[in-house]
């Protein structure tokens, strides 16, 4: 039963892998993997916005699947699987297996991982890392030296986004709550300690870029206005009712347990709720907040939910559960947002016409990473991130965006780029031929 229900969130995150995400950052995370691949380093020549590792394991990815996005979308969902496959283990030890299995039976449902398993970003696999981390600090209650897989883990999920430090939480609510062995405990430094060092080492020249990209360029963030366009609509909606109905899950499992037992089950579930309560604190704070974030609340609280349905099956509260279930099911029955077919057409056109006029080696200044990759062209190093939060922020300014318009084969600008004053006029002067396809720019020298 397990496999089949694994073979069913498979099914439901692995969909049209071979269609770019609407989430803008897979555009520039695939631009960055392939100024990675030819020969440059994160932090040093590539802007990282996000820890050193996510870019290691871009690079790593990237390399294995040959440079095919498609690929590196099906090893993202390995992680989202192996997600799943760390909540189920948590809720079978703490409520049995018929729980376990409807703990994987909603994972497959719930937001954060339905719908952005298959997106090429930091999230999911932060996630994925910090699961097993809890399931590895659970074992360490009975075998101690599973703590240095936990303290590894740990900080490989808080090096592949900050989004994990939650995770960081969830480990000291569980220690509170069942205090583990000293000997696990020293394992866990012991871990922990050195993949920390295994990070510095590996990214020791790159320090001050990184801290730029990861912490300063966060901070700056929040400060600044706000001006990328919102989710669409529909986006909001389904996500809104897929939460609705995880958190009708857990409140019929709730009014089914006496008030003595409250106490008794939040101390099994100690980082569980401590991941929850952190995640949905870093969600507060957490700004520009984007609905992709809120995999570090929505993996916890479909364990949760689940966790606390009855171990032998009672008619009627598996079928309320059933019911409230039901509302995450539109959310995933439509899965990952692509781009649209009529704008991935347009980028197609645009990139056929920037192919024509450059040569190979030719970078090209864009808003819209995607154009440069349909290209096969290089990104500009100070544009291989062009979102409208680094362009609100100043980390990318109309300075580095000329000068990098400078050198550039072809120039592109249909995005964050026109809310800068007098930028598309200044490009259009250092280039001798103006095209526009559907509203997109294209300035090229030939």
């Amino acid at each position: 039963m397990l496999l089949a229900l694994l073979a069913l969130a498979a099914l439901l995150y692995a969909r049209d892998l071979g269609t770019p995400s609407l989430e803008f950052d897979e555009g520039v995370y695939l631009s960055s993997a392939d100024l990675l691949a030819r020969g440059l380093s994160a932090g040093q020549d590539v802007f990282t916005s996000q820890p050193p590792l996510f870019f290691t394991l871009l690079d790593a990815g990237n390399d294995l699947v040959g440079g095919d996005a498609a690929g590196l979308r099906a090893l993202a969902v390995l992680l989202a699987l192996a997600a799943t496959l760390a909540g189920w283990a948590i809720v079978r030890r703490i409520a049995g297996p018929a729980p376990a299995l409807a703990a994987t039976g909603l994972l497959a449902l719930t937001p954060g991982l339905v719908d952005a398993a298959a997106v090429v970003s930091a999230d999911v696999p932060s996630v994925a890392f910090g699961a097993g981390a809890l399931v590895t600090a659970r074992a360490a209650r009975a075998r101690p030296a599973w703590g240095a897989a936990a303290g590894v883990l740990l900080v490989c999920a808080v090096a592949t986004k900050l989004l994990a430090l939650p995770f960081g939480v969830a480990l000291l609510a569980g220690a509170v709550a069942d205090r583990p062995p000293r000997a696990a405990l020293a394992w866990f430094a012991a871990g922990a300690a050195v993949a920390i060092g295994a990070l510095l080492a590996i990214s020791f020249g790159a320090l001050g870029p990184l801290y730029d990209g990861v912490i300063a360029f966060h901070l700056k963030a929040r400060d600044a206005p706000a001006i990328a366009a919102s989710d669409p609509l529909s986006i909001v909606v389904l996500v809104v009712v897929a939460y609705a109905g995880i958190v009708a899950v857990l409140g019929f499992g709730l009014a089914r347990l006496r008030r003595p037992d409250l106490l008794l089950w939040l101390r099994a579930r100690a980082d569980l709720a401590g991941l929850l309560a952190g995640g949905v604190l870093l969600c507060a704070i957490q700004r520009p907040l984007l609905h992709h974030h809120l995999v570090v609340v929505a993996w916890p609280l479909a364990l949760l939910a689940a966790s606390t349905l009855p171990a032998r099956p009672d008619r009627r509260t598996w079928s309320l559960a059933a019911a409230g279930a039901a509302l995450a099911l539109p959310l995933a029955l439509h899965g990952r947002w692509t781009v649209p077919e009529e704008e991935r057409a347009r980028l197609a056109e645009v990139a056929t016409l920037v192919r024509a006029h450059t040569v190979p080696t030719d970078a090209v200044v864009s808003d819209l990473p995607l154009v440069g990759l349909l290209a096969q062209r290089p990104s500009a190093l100070a544009t291989v991130d062009p979102s409208y939060v680094r362009v609100s922020t100043g980390s990318l300014n109309p300075a580095a965006i000329l000068r990098a318009a400078d050198a550039a084969g072809a120039a592109v600008v249909g995005r964050s780029f026109r809310e800068v004053p007098g930028l598309q006029a200044a490009i259009a002067r250092r280039f001798a031929r103006t095209e526009e396809v559907g509203g997109v720019v294209v300035y090229l020298r030939r």
